[in-house]
C-alpha cells in the first residue's frame, strides 16, 4: 500500500524553455494541462484515509497556466493542506512590483512556498534579474514554507565544468538573499545524457537510493509520495506508472498498490535497475558497454521495454 504523505501534481509537461539538461520531451505548443477538477476529485477520494503533509505543483513550467495553478492551490488549501508549493523559472518576474503583485495573489490562494530554478541551463534563457525579482517577492511576502533556489550541477562532486562555473557565479549573486539552496544533478536521461557528469561512471548495482529518498525509507515497497500528471497517470518515478485515474479510482490505486503486482516496479524494488537488463535482453535489448549510473541503465532499459509494458512505462514525455 502507498502510505501517502504528499502529492506532486504535474500541471503540464509544457515549458517555454528548452534547457540542455532537461529529461522531459516537451513542446510549448502541445500537451494537455491538469484540470483543477481532477485535483479536487483526487483529494476528495482520499481525504478519509490520508492526511497529506504537503502538496506540490510542478511541470514543465506551471506559471504558463496561472489560472489552473491558482485553482489547484485553492483546492489544496480548501482540503486543509498547510504546505503548498510550486516551482518556476521566473520568466514572468519582469519587475519586482509585478513579481510581488502576482505572488501575493497566489499567497492569498494558499501558496506557502516557491522553488525558483537558477543555474547555467535556465539562465541561458531567463535573465538573472528576473530570478532576483522573484526571490525578492518571496522574501517580501514571507513565502518560506518550502522555498529554495534549485540549481542543477553536472556532477555531484566536481565544479570545474563551464556550466558549473557559471552556476556558481549565479549563486554568488543570489547568496545575499538568504534563500536555501537545493542542489540537484543532471540525470543521464534524454538530452541530459549529452551534458552529464565528469569522471568515472557510477555503479549500476544495488537499489535506487535517490528515488528511495523521495519515496521514504521503504522506497518502492510503501511509497510516501506519488506524482499525478495531466493524462491521469499516477507515477512512482517519472515515467514509472502505478495506475491511471482514468481506469481506476485514485483511492484504489493507492490502497491496492503492491510492488509485486507490477513486473517493472517489482524488479526495480527488489533487485534494482540492473534487474531490468535480463528482462530487456529477453526482448532483444543490446546491453551497452557502459552506463553512466543506475538512472542511465534504468531509463535506457525502460525506454526499450515501452512496447511490452505500455501501461507501466508512460507517458511518452518521460522518454524523449
Amino acid at each position: 500500500m502507498i502510505k501517502l504523505k504528499g502529492i506532486s501534481f504535474i500541471l503540464t509537461y509544457q515549458c517555454n524553455l528548452d534547457c540542455a539538461h532537461c529529461f522531459f520531451s516537451h513542446d510549448s505548443r502541445k500537451g494537455c494541462v491538469l484540470g483543477p477538477t481532477t485535483v479536487k476529485n483526487c483529494l476528495d477520494d482520499i481525504q478519509d484515509i490520508f492526511h497529506l503533509e504537503w502538496l506540490h505543483v510542478t511541470g514543465g513550467e506551471p506559471f504558463l497556466f496561472q489560472n489552473s495553478l491558482m485553482e489547484i492551490i485553492k483546492i489544496g488549501k480548501d482540503h486543509g493542506i498547510s504546505n503548498i508549493g510550486t516551482v518556476t523559472n521566473a520568466f514572468w518576474a519582469t519587475s519586482r512590483d509585478i513579481a510581488i503583485r502576482l505572488l501575493d495573489k497566489f499567497k492569498d490562494a494558499g501558496l506557502t512556498g516557491l522553488c525558483v530554478s537558477a543555474d547555467s541551463f535556465h539562465q541561458a534563457y531567463i535573465p538573472l534579474e528576473r530570478i532576483k525579482n522573484a526571490i525578492h517577492a518571496m522574501k517580501y511576502l514571507n513565502l518560506n514554507g518550502h522555498s529554495f533556489v534549485v540549481s542543477c550541477f553536472i556532477g555531484p562532486t566536481k565544479r570545474d565544468s563551464p556550466q558549473d562555473k557559471k552556476t556558481l557565479a549565479i549563486l554568488e549573486e543570489l547568496k545575499d538573499f538568504g534563500i536555501p539552496l537545493a542542489e540537484v544533478f543532471v540525470r543521464p536521461l534524454g538530452k541530459g545524457l549529452s551534458v552529464y557528469g565528469y569522471g568515472d561512471n557510477g555503479s549500476i548495482d544495488g537499489p535506487c537510493e535517490e528515488l528511495c529518498v523521495c519515496l521514504g525509507d521503504i522506497g518502492f515497497q510503501e511509497p510516501q509520495m506519488v506524482y499525478v500528471d495531466p493524462y491521469g497517470f499516477v507515477q512512482i518515478c517519472y515515467g514509472l506508472t502505478a495506475g491511471s485515474i482514468k481506469k481506476k479510482s485514485f483511492k484504489n490505486i493507492l490502497t491496492e498498490y503492491e510492488s509485486s503486482q507490477n513486473t517493472i516496479i517489482d524488479t526495480i524494488a527488489h533487485i534494482g535497475p540492473v534487474g531490468l537488463l535480463p528482462l530487456a535482453e529477453k526482448m532483444g535489448y543490446k546491453k551497452k558497454n557502459a552506463y553512466k549510473n543506475k538512472c542511465h541503465l534504468c531509463y535506457d532499459a525502460r525506454k526499450f521495454l515501452i512496447p511490452y509494458y505500455p501501461d507501466t512505462l508512460s507517458p511518452q514525455e518521460c522518454y524523449p
